[in-house]
């Protein structure tokens, strides 16, 4: 019966409905798709972001205002990394040279590397970052090691003995030759180098880029007079996160250039704040809609009032007392933003879903959030119109109840 009356009165003033109808469908469906893009977009940052999770990247070999002769963690402060995190890794680029044909770049490494990562240079945006690799065959030196061994990635097996199982084989170098006791995968720096010459419409060479091998960094101090300092330290624990790992990390040694400890967190915020102009618009846009919204619905329950003092009166002597008359407007106004809420999130999500597809975003689109931010949306509006209504109910029911019978003739 209610659910009928309700109808009949929806459509005795359908116009003025489904105005407010298309007004929430129109900022619901406006407001879902820009956090939605927003998501998106920040989930295809995150996917474009090569940086070995949990771990912190430690850059010595520049200066700054903060570090003028460039950043070092003393002999003591390395030990404390050890004991403090599970993993650390010391990274030392050398000046040794391959005499055979594969130009490979040799770097001294401390034994924990396949659990931290390697360093790799990301020329999508100029950036160091760690890349986890994994062991194809044999195995790695133990910590202390100071024999002349070696750790080579896949291609330079490749390149150098036409086949990757190639342990036990001899590298040529102008440090003497180095037995190879493992094969690793490749890091992205090579691939990007050679996607750029590509793209720059250069001959490609395969021996001239560069490849990657590993040999222990105990070693590597034997063989030289001065003292070897590390240029890089990857710092992992499973344990944390890498943001709590940093924070962790500045707590104990106080490092105050953020360009010395770095991050995958970091990297991700660094990308965002490029895009920091696309964010602003979106977050401006939504919110320029949500006060506009709030405001359209007091105009609307403040006009609904106003003309329906002939129903408050005709609900007055059919016995409705005030509660009564405050839930049946709550019902309307409920069921109005209920139905144009609903529309919008379902054709918010296929339009989504359309872009998304025609722009290749599919792949962005996390699930778990789009119900999340549908959610949300649907019961904020659902709680702002719910508030208001009753809100402005209460004050015209209070100021004018009393005088509605006297004061309309029914």
């Amino acid at each position: 019966m209610l659910t009928k009356h309700l109808y009949h009165k929806f459509l005795s003033y359908k116009e003025f409905n489904i105005y407010n109808l298309v007004f929430i469908f129109i900022s619901v469906l406006t407001i879902f798709l820009m956090i939605s893009f927003r998501d998106v977009s920040v989930t295809k940052i995150e996917s474009s972001i090569t940086f070995n999770e949990q771990t912190a990247l430690v850059t010595t070999n520049f200066s700054s205002s903060y570090y003028p002769n460039g950043f070092y963690f003393s002999d003591n402060e390395v030990e404390q990394l050890r004991d403090n995190y599970e993993h650390t890794t010391l990274i030392k680029s050398t000046e040794i040279t391959s005499t055979m044909r594969q130009n490979i770049s040799f770097s001294a490494i401390t034994s924990d590397f396949l659990e931290t990562g390697v360093t790799a240079f990301d020329y999508r945006y100029s950036n160091v970052i760690t890349q986890k690799i994994e062991l194809l065959y044999g195995n790695i030196w133990d910590i202390g090691m100071t024999d002349p061994v070696v750790v080579i990635d896949e291609t330079t097996a490749m390149n150098l003995f036409g086949f990757y199982n190639v342990i036990g084989e001899k590298i040529e170098t102008s440090l003497g030759n180095f037995e190879v006791i493992g094969v690793v995968s490749d890091t992205l720096t090579r691939e990007q180098i050679i996607e750029k010459s590509i793209e720059a419409g250069q001959a490609i060479d395969p021996y001239i880029y560069y490849t990657q091998a590993y040999i222990p960094y105990c070693y590597y101090k034997t063989i030289i007079n001065n003292s070897v300092l590390p240029d890089f330290y990857i710092i992992y624990d499973e344990s944390v996160s890498d943001k709590d790992l940093k924070e962790d990390i500045n707590h104990r040694f106080n490092i105050s250039d953020s360009n010395v400890l770095v991050t995958r967190s970091d990297m991700i915020q660094r990308k965002i704040m490029d895009n920091e102009t696309y964010f602003l618009v979106i977050t401006s846009i939504t919110s320029v809609l949500v006060v506009l919204g709030v405001i359209n619905f007091i105009n609307v329950a403040t006009f609904f009032f106003s003309i329906f003092k002939r129903n408050n009166a005709i609900y007055r002597v059919v016995g409705a007392t005030k509660k009564r008359i405050i839930y049946i407007n709550f019902l309307e106004i409920f069921f109005t933003s209920l139905i144009g809420c609903i529309t919008s999130l379902v054709l918010g999500v296929i339009s989504l879903f359309t872009i998304s597809l025609f722009l290749n975003n599919l792949a962005y689109i996390r699930i778990l959030y789009l119900l999340r931010n549908a959610g949300i949306i649907l019961i904020s509006v659902l709680a702002i119109t719910a508030f208001i209504n009753v809100l402005v109910s209460i004050l015209f029911i209070k100021s004018s109840y009393s005088e509605e019978l006297r004061d309309v003739k029914i």
